[in-house]
């Protein structure tokens, strides 16, 4: 089950449009995306240069990233040599994301690009393209899943009020902002999740105590008892040794994903609504596709 809600909630967070999201941090070079916490692909110094006076529209803050960074050959041309040998220097200090560079190269550098606004604007196709690229690799590594599309309704969570396993004031502790309907911007990164299973003892140094983690769900799930089934579930499949998922993403980020999914797929207090019984018979035919595969 956890690799059928693995594809099928990637493709709900994956299917914002990282093109036209509102970007209100000033220029930045960092993808937008709620799957995966890429890093900055820009250089301080020119993003602080086109910081003051603050640029508008999304074509203008982008543009004088890539002009500041000698990116551009001039306002409609990629200096590809240039660009290439800052992302292939980006990725010593961010091995992890070798192959998301190397298909961002292959697609945005080596390649003609598609127009992404209504006007030309060559900095910010790039940027949009390579994002996408660095997605779509992130993508490829997901556990094969269901032969059918993205959850045909909004706020999907909304069918099954899970109760929380750490208090608001833990995560803003550990630098997690507390969930809310409003757009994200990926999960927290590894550093975050590791912090909040060093709150209750569940590391072993770099690694996740396993045995500890499941002592600690079995507790959460005594506490909140119709959560039984799917908690233990959740212990069977998330806890093993072979779990699936993206490489960049590190054994907690898994684990506490891997949870999430499995408690969400097996929530015992779905809501009962038109938006949720669509939803859940979406799910149920996804699996059912998947069976037969």
């Amino acid at each position: 089950m956890f690799h059928v809600m693995a594809v099928f909630l990637f493709v709900l967070v994956v299917k914002a449009d990282i093109t036209s999201e509102v970007r209100s941090r000033g220029p930045t070079l960092k993808p937008i995306s709620t799957c995966c916490d890429i890093p900055e692909l820009g250089d301080p110094k020119p993003l602080s240069e086109c910081s003051t006076p603050k640029l508008t529209g999304p074509c203008n803050d982008v543009q004088c990233v890539f002009e500041k960074s000698g990116f551009l050959i001039d306002k409609n041309r990629l200096n590809k040599d240039i660009y290439r040998g800052h992302l292939l220097k980006w990725l010593e200090s961010h091995e992890e994301w070798r192959d998301a560079v190397h298909k961002a190269i292959r697609d945005c550098v080596d390649r003609d690009l598609r127009q992404y606004l209504d006007y030309p604007c060559k900095s910010y196709d790039v940027f949009t393209c390579t994002g996408i690229a660095m997605l779509k690799d992130v993508a490829s590594q997901m556990p094969s899943g269901p032969p059918c599309g993205p959850p045909p309704v909004d706020k999907p969570f909304e069918c099954c009020k899970i109760p929380p396993l750490f208090t608001n004031e833990e995560l803003a502790d550990c630098g997690i902002e507390k969930m809310s309907d409003g757009p994200s911007r990926g999960p927290p990164d590894c550093s975050k999740q590791v912090c909040m299973l060093k709150k209750y003892d569940l590391m072993n140094g770099d690694s996740v105590n396993k045995e500890a983690v499941a002592a600690f769900l079995k507790k959460y799930s005594e506490a909140n008892g119709e959560f039984k089934g799917a908690v233990d579930k959740a212990i069977e499949v998330c806890l093993k040794d072979d779990l699936p998922g993206p490489s960049q993403l590190c054994e907690a980020e898994k684990i506490v994903a891997c949870t999430f999914f499995e408690t969400f797929a097996n929530c015992p207090t779905w809501v009962k609504n038109d938006k949720c019984d669509k939803l859940k018979d979406h799910m149920d035919e996804c699996l059912a596709k998947y069976n037969q595969n």
